[in-house]
C-alpha cells in the first residue's frame, strides 16, 4: 500500500502581476511597418502610405501658394521670411495627426477616444509647469474688442494674410464654419492648450503692398555711424609694373626643319639593340631645347633592365657626352634615352615671360625654363612651399637664383614681397643692393645671417599671432580679408634666398641650423620661405630633418651619384648636360627641364629700373642685427673665437656628460666644421674644463656638473 505524503505549502506562489489597460484582445504582436512605394523628399520611403487632402475651398492666389514647388521663385525668401517668419512656410501646415501606434500600422484612436472620455484628465509635473492654471487666465489674453469662439470640433485652423506688420499676428487663425483638427506640432509629452482667438470675417487673401528697399535707409545710416569704414592710404607703390618686354631679349621664332642627325641618331640606338638581341626599336622620337628623347617599343617577352645594361655601348656608339635613360618612361609602355643635341638652343628668359605668366594673380609664381615639349615651365613657391638647389659649378644653379628673383620682381611691388639675401661670395648677388623689395641689405657674414634667421623665425610667431587674432588660417585668406578692413597690418610675403647653404652650416651651425628647421617647419602658412642653395649636397648638411620638410628638389648637374641620391633620394642628375640642364622634382617624378638664361646686362637693367624710381625700404639693418647678436665683437685674446655662451655651455655638458671631449665627437653631435669645433676646444682648455693635450691621450675633464653650472651662473 503506497503512503500519501502531505506537503504543506509555507510560501506564496511567484506571480508576475500584469495591469490591465483594456486591449489583452488587441496585444498579439508588435506589427511590422510597411514601406511605402512613394519615396517622401523629407523622410524618404519610412512613411505611411496615407492619403492627405488639402482644402483649397478657399480664395487662394495660385501664382503664390504654388511657388515653393517652382524652380524660379516668384518670391523672394526676404519677403517669405517678412510675412511668415521662415521661407519654408509650407511645412508649418502639415496634417500630421498620427499617433506612434498607428505609424507601426495599429489603429488605437478608437479606444483611446473611448477611454479619454471615460477618465478625467490628469495632471503631470510636465504639464502643470508648462500649462497655465484656469483661475489665473483672464480674457487679457484674448484678442481685445473681439468676440470669443467656442473650442469644439467643429473649428478649423486656416491661412489669413494681412499687409499689416504685428509682431504679435499670429497666421495660424481659425474659423467655426470647419472643423478642427488636433495640434501635434509639440511633443506628445507638453499639454498644449490653444486659446480661443477671434472670428475673423474677411478670409480672403490679401495681396502684400510691394518691398521697397529705400525702407532699410536708416540701418545704412546708423552703420556709418557705428563703424566708419577707414580710408586706407594710398600705397607708393601703386602703379607698380616692370616693361619685361623691352627689358628681356627673346629668341626668332623662325621655324626650322629638323636636323638630319636626329633620324641618324634613331638608326644607331636601333642598330644597338639588333647588335645585343634586344628586340625592340625607336618608334618617335621628341627634340627639347637641348637634348631629344627617343622612345623604344620593346617585345613583350624582353626585360626592361637588358637596355641600361647596354648604357655605355649606346654612349659609345652616340658618342655622346651623357645619357640618361628612362625604363619605362612614366606613364607610358615605352623606355626612353635623352640623347644630348648636337646643337643646344638657347632658352631667353624673355621667351618664357608669356601672357599667361603676366596675367596670373599668384604672386610667388617664377618661371624657370622649358621642358622638353618647349612648353614654359612655371613653379609657385607657396606650393613648394620651400627649395633645395645643388648643381656643381657652371651648371647654371646661379643662374636660376636669378631667374628666381627676378620673376619675383616682376610679379611683386615691394609691399607685396620682402627679400632677405645671403650672399657669401659677396658677388653673386651684388645687383639688388639698394632695391626696395629688401627687408635688409644684402648679407654676406654668416654670423649677420644666422641672426637675419633668428629674425626670420620671431617675425613667423608674430604673424601667427595676427593670423589667429584676424581669424584666417593663412597668409592668403589674411591678405583676402585686409582688402575689405583697412586696420589689418600689412604682411607682405618674405622670401629668404641663402647660397652656399653649406659654408653657413659649417660656420654657425647649430643656431643656423635650428632656425632654418624651424622655419622650414612652420613659416609657410605665415608667408615665409626658404630657398637653400648649396655647390654640394653632404649628410652632415642637407640631413634627413631639412629634407623632410623642404619637398620640392631642384637638381643641376652634380659630380657624383651619390650626390644626386642626396638631392633627389635617386640617381639622374650626374647624368645632366650642365648649363642650365636641371632636374625639378616636387612631390613627385622628377622633371626635366631646361633652365632659362638671363644675363648680368638684363639682371642690372632691371635692377636699375627699379631703383630709379623707389627708395629703399629696409625692415632692419646690419647694425641692428648685430646689437641683437649674443656673440662677442672684440677681437684679440679670448674674444677672437666669438662663440655664444649658450653653445659653450651646451658643448662642456656634453664633454662633462660623455666624460671625453674631442674635435671629432664634437663635430659629429653639433654639425660644426672642425675648424670651428678646434676653437671652442681650445676655449674650453683656457677656461680650466678640460686639460691641454696629451699625445695621443685624450683630453681629460677637470670639472664635474655642480662646477661647470656655477662658471656658467649667469646664463643659467
Amino acid at each position: 500500500m503506497k503512503k500519501t505524503k502531505w506537503i504543506v505549502e509555507t510560501e506564496e506562489k511567484f506571480v508576475i502581476p500584469q495591469i490591465q489597460y483594456g486591449f489583452n484582445d488587441l496585444i498579439r504582436g508588435q506589427a511590422k511597418f510597411k514601406r511605402s512605394e512613394i519615396v517622401s523628399p523629407m523622410h524618404g520611403s519610412h512613411v505611411v502610405d496615407r492619403i492627405h487632402y488639402v482644402d483649397n475651398s478657399g480664395k487662394v492666389n495660385i501664382d503664390y501658394g504654388y511657388d515653393f514647388v517652382r524652380d524660379e521663385k516668384h518670391i523672394s525668401d526676404e519677403e517669405l521670411i517678412r510675412r511668415h517668419g521662415t521661407k519654408y512656410h509650407e511645412f508649418t501646415f502639415l496634417n500630421d495627426q498620427l499617433t506612434a501606434e498607428e505609424k507601426k500600422g495599429l489603429d488605437y484612436s478608437k479606444k483611446r477616444n473611448e477611454e479619454k472620455a471615460e477618465q478625467p484628465e490628469q495632471t503631470t509635473i510636465l504639464n502643470s509647469f508648462f500649462e497655465q492654471p484656469e483661475e489665473i487666465k483672464t480674457e487679457e489674453q484674448l484678442i481685445p474688442n473681439e468676440p470669443v469662439l467656442p473650442q469644439d470640433e467643429q473649428t478649423e485652423f486656416k491661412i489669413l494674410l494681412s499687409d499689416e506688420e504685428d509682431e504679435t499676428y499670429e497666421y495660424n487663425t481659425f474659423s467655426a464654419d470647419l472643423p478642427k483638427p488636433q495640434q501635434k506640432t509639440v511633443p506628445s509629452f507638453f499639454h498644449v492648450e490653444e486659446e480661443p482667438l477671434a472670428k475673423i470675417e474677411d478670409l480672403s487673401y490679401q495681396k502684400p503692398k510691394p518691398f521697397v528697399m529705400e525702407e532699410k535707409q536708416p540701418k545704412e545710416v546708423r552703420t556709418e555711424e557705428t563703424i566708419p569704414l577707414k580710408e586706407s592710404p594710398k600705397s607708393k607703390y601703386e602703379g607698380y609694373a616692370i616693361p619685361y618686354a623691352s627689358l628681356f631679349a627673346k629668341t626668332d621664332e623662325a621655324l626650322e626643319e629638323l636636323p638630319a642627325w636626329l633620324e641618324e641618331k634613331k638608326e644607331i640606338i636601333n642598330q644597338s639593340l639588333k647588335a645585343f638581341s634586344i628586340d625592340g626599336e625607336v618608334i618617335t622620337y621628341t627634340k627639347g631645347p637641348a637634348f631629344t628623347r627617343y622612345e623604344i617599343m620593346l617585345a613583350q617577352n624582353v626585360n626592361v633592365k637588358k637596355i641600361n645594361s647596354i648604357y655605355d655601348n649606346i654612349q659609345m656608339a652616340l658618342q655622346a657626352v651623357s645619357l640618361r635613360i628612362q625604363a619605362p618612361i612614366p606613364g607610358k609602355n615605352t623606355v626612353g634615352i635623352e640623347v644630348p643635341n648636337d646643337k643646344a638652343d638657347i632658352v631667353q628668359f624673355g621667351d618664357i615671360l608669356t601672357d599667361e605668366y603676366i596675367q596670373s594673380k599668384k604672386n610667388l609664381l617664377v618661371a624657370l625654363g622649358k621642358n622638353i615639349d618647349g612648353t614654359p615651365v612655371f613653379q609657385n613657391i607657396i606650393d613648394m612651399p620651400h627649395a633645395l638647389i645643388a648643381g656643381a659649378t657652371k651648371s647654371g644653379k646661379s643662374v636660376c637664383i636669378n631667374t628666381l628673383l627676378v620673376s619675383l620682381l616682376i610679379k611683386n611691388s615691394p609691399d607685396q614681397l620682402k627679400l632677405i639675401l645671403v650672399d657669401p661670395k659677396k658677388v653673386e648677388l651684388a645687383f639688388y643692393n639698394n632695391l626696395p623689395h629688401l627687408a635688409t641689405p644684402v648679407i654676406d657674414d654668416p654670423m649677420i645671417a644666422t641672426e637675419a634667421l633668428i629674425w626670420a623665425a620671431d617675425e613667423m610667431d608674430r604673424r601667427y599671432e595676427i593670423l589667429a587674432a584676424a581669424r584666417a588660417r593663412n597668409i592668403e585668406e589674411y591678405n583676402r580679408r585686409r582688402q575689405m578692413r583697412s586696420d589689418l597690418e600689412n604682411l607682405p610675403f618674405i622670401v629668404i634666398i641663402v647660397d652656399e647653404f653649406n659654408d653657413l652650416i659649417m660656420q654657425c651651425g647649430v643656431e643656423a641650423n635650428a632656425a632654418i628647421i624651424r622655419l622650414a617647419q612652420k613659416a609657410r602658412a605665415a608667408g615665409i620661405h626658404l630657398i637653400l642653395a648649396t655647390q654640394r649636397p653632404t649628410v652632415n648638411v642637407v640631413n634627413g630633418t631639412i629634407k623632410a620638410n623642404i619637398t620640392c628638389r631642384i637638381a643641376f648637374r652634380v659630380a657624383t651619384d651619390n650626390d644626386s641620391r642626396i638631392i633627389l633620394d635617386e640617381q639622374g642628375a650626374e647624368s645632366l648636360l650642365g648649363r642650365g640642364d636641371m632636374l625639378i622634382k616636387n612631390n613627385g617624378l622628377p622633371e626635366r627641364v631646361q633652365g632659362a638664361y638671363i644675363s648680368d646686362e638684363e639682371i642690372s637693367s632691371i635692377c636699375d629700373y627699379i631703383c630709379d624710381r623707389y627708395e629703399p625700404d629696409f625692415l632692419f639693418t646690419h647694425d641692428d642685427l648685430k646689437k641683437k647678436s649674443k656673440t662677442m665683437t672684440a677681437s684679440g685674446g679670448k674674444d677672437a673665437l666669438q662663440e655664444s655662451e649658450e653653445l659653450l655651455y651646451q658643448i662642456a655638458e656634453y664633454c662633462v656628460s660623455s666624460g671625453t671631449c674631442s674635435i671629432n665627437s664634437i663635430q659629429t653631435s653639433f654639425g660644426l666644421g672642425f675648424n670651428r669645433a678646434s676653437r671652442i676646444v681650445t676655449l674650453l682648455e683656457e677656461r680650466g674644463i678640460v686639460s691641454p693635450k696629451n699625445g695621443t691621450k685624450g683630453r681629460e675633464i677637470l670639472v664635474d656638473s655642480y662646477q661647470l653650472k656655477q662658471m656658467f651662473d649667469d646664463i643659467l
